[in-house]
């Protein structure tokens, strides 16, 4: 772990609304800033940082922290990462216990990396006249080939080879940038193709993929394989770059390829990603949700294109995503060539018109049957209905209207299939709702909170019982009353813990309460007297536990116990 004063040597350099507002927009109101929660969607700002507590929390989901936990979750990083990341930022030098205990591994790791952005600068190092040509007739600017280090794999057998020493040969082999055949030669992996580095969300290269430039190549395109650093399945292209504007845009745009993403963030749609080679991931897909609840997909517009956006919605819709469907007109076979011939302003456009997924695949199944002849009317319907059937009775009820006018019958017709069909499985997204708090809500908060800060507060906590403290705030309640009563509360690592729940919790305590010692009088005689009624019911179960055994001594000394409490209050 690094230690405390190194931590707050690092928050201390940063203000962090202005650091929040460069992901969130926020706005200023009273002593506090709101915005849209990056972490769930809404309408209505229920997302606060406070400048003089120096935290943030969502008053919708319950997300909450300090700059630490703001920066994993919005990052998608351990917590760790996000220290070093703003160590860097801030100046300061950090020595973790990992490094420490593990200084092999790292310096392994650290090597990798090291090869790798080597091997990147070989490549641009490479890039002649004759390829740079073949990428400005692409459309590309020398701006976006910078921005986007773009290089050439010469066509050789031991280009890359030849540029390390022998002793760097089996790190190579084990990034995937050189290849052993079985008779034992090794030789580049990438030959005579345009090289596209992979970054990880810390700017780091990963791994490439690599464009042919020979047509007679079999692999078009050529994916680093799985190694220490690069997993495909695990990664988006451009998501280091896309990742900010994403929050701030509200969506995140789905492509393809390599090319696509490069053409959208060239024409100003800095939010388009990729996957890798692969089709969608639950793994990419969970990555997205870090940044955007929304997603617009905008594959190519043929026929392995929409089956291919059948398949990301697939992945997608269960894990909540409001998602949009980006129709390429038939005058571009993709979004690259589309912004080329038509331009920002039309692309635009297209992503203002995205269809709602439903009818993006409602029309997928219209558009498969020949609903002029009844039997095919019929099974279309079905195959319809099959889709919508548990879906919102809201969605539903849109869409019988869309389907009542497509098949031309009557939308009672529509209605009945859909309270007969089959259902298409599909997990509705998560509602954020708030109810009323009571008074012994409010009670439990102030008495946790004070326990944050004073250890007087501390010693009467652990004198209420575990069962009285709500479940949501059960975890802080035991982590405070493990607390030596010598010691005290490291508030700010209970924010940047990893741990979800409780850093929300404790970034809940912070906004939502204050020291206050009458406030806080009451609040612990709210909870005694719940303590005194637990007091009762608990003396009332031992009663009747000690007469059904019989026990005739035990039963009358907790009946003597019980009467005094009743005289008590």
């Amino acid at each position: 772990m690094v230690d405390n004063q190194t931590l707050d040597k690092i928050k201390d350099h940063f203000n962090i609304v202005e650091f929040v507002g460069r992901y969130v927009p926020l706005k200023k109101r009273g002593v506090n800033y709101l915005g849209n929660c990056p972490f769930h969607n809404e309408k209505t700002p229920s997302f606060t940082v406070s400048p003089a507590k120096e935290i943030f929390h969502c008053f919708g989901c319950g997300e909450g922290g300090n700059i630490f936990g703001f920066l994993m979750k919005i990052e998608n990083i351990p917590f760790i990462e996000a220290v070093k990341k703003l160590a860097e930022e801030a100046g300061v030098e950090i020595e973790d216990d990992y490094r420490k205990a593990n200084p092999q591994a790292v310096e392994k790791r650290d090597l990798l990396f090291d090869i790798n952005q080597r091997s990147q600068g070989f490549f641009q190092s490479r890039l002649d006249d004759s390829t740079k040509k073949y990428l400005l007739d692409r459309g590309l600017s020398l701006e976006t080939i910078s921005k986007f280090g773009l290089g050439l794999a010469p066509d050789s057998w031991d280009g890359l080879k030849n540029f390390f020493t022998d002793a760097e040969q089996d790190n190579l082999l084990e990034l995937g940038l050189l290849i052993k055949s079985e008779k034992g030669k090794v030789y580049d992996r990438f030959r005579k193709r345009v090289m596209f580095p992979i970054y990880n969300l810390s700017d780091k290269v990963i791994g490439f993929g690599g464009r042919a430039l020979n047509s007679e190549d079999q692999a078009k395109y050529m994916n680093s394989p799985d190694s220490p650093l690069f997993n495909k399945g695990e990664q988006l292209y451009a998501l280091n770059i896309a990742k900010k504007q994403a929050v701030r845009m509200g969506y995140l745009l789905l492509m393809e390829g390599y090319m696509d993403v490069i053409s959208a963030h060239q024409y100003g749609f800095s939010v388009a990603v990729a996957s890798l080679g692969t089709a969608l991931t639950s793994a990419q897909a969970r990555l997205m949700k870090r940044y955007s609840q929304k997603v617009i997909i905008a594959y190519d517009g043929d026929d392995a294109g929409q089956i291919a956006t059948e398949k990301a919605i697939a992945v997608l819709y269960p894990l909540g995503f409001d998602i949009r469907v980006l129709q390429i007109p038939d005058s571009a076979k993709d979004p690259d060539e589309f912004l080329k011939t038509s331009g920002a302003t039309e692309f635009q456009k297209l992503i203002e018109n995205a269809l709602p997924f439903g009818k993006f695949k409602l029309d997928r199944i219209l558009n498969s049957y020949k609903i002029a002849i009844p039997e095919e009317k019929e099974r279309a319907l079905g195959e319809c209905v099959a889709f919508l059937k548990n879906m919102s009775p809201i969605i539903q009820e849109d869409y019988a209207k869309y389907l009542s006018i497509k098949f031309n019958i009557n939308n009672e017709t529509i209605k009945s299939y859909l309270r007969t069909g089959n259902g298409y499985k599909l997990k509705k997204s998560n509602k954020y709702t708030s109810k009323p708090k009571s008074k012994y809500e409010e009670a439990e908060k102030i008495v946790l909170y004070a326990a944050l800060f004073d250890a007087e507060a501390r010693g009467k906590l652990k004198e209420i019982p575990a069962a009285l403290i709500s479940e949501k705030r059960k975890k802080i309640y035991k982590t405070l009353i493990a607390v030596p009563a010598a010691d005290s509360v490291e508030v700010s690592e209970l924010l940047a813990s990893k741990d979800k729940e409780l850093a929300g919790v404790v970034s809940e305590l912070t906004f939502e309460a204050s020291v206050d010692n009458n406030a806080t009088k009451e609040a612990f005689d709210t909870i005694y007297s719940r303590m005194s009624s637990f007091d009762k019911e608990e003396l009332r179960r031992k009663i009747r536990e000690a007469d059904a055994n019989d026990d005739h001594e035990t039963a009358t000394e907790l009946l003597k116990q019980y009467k005094q409490i009743i005289n008590q209050s």
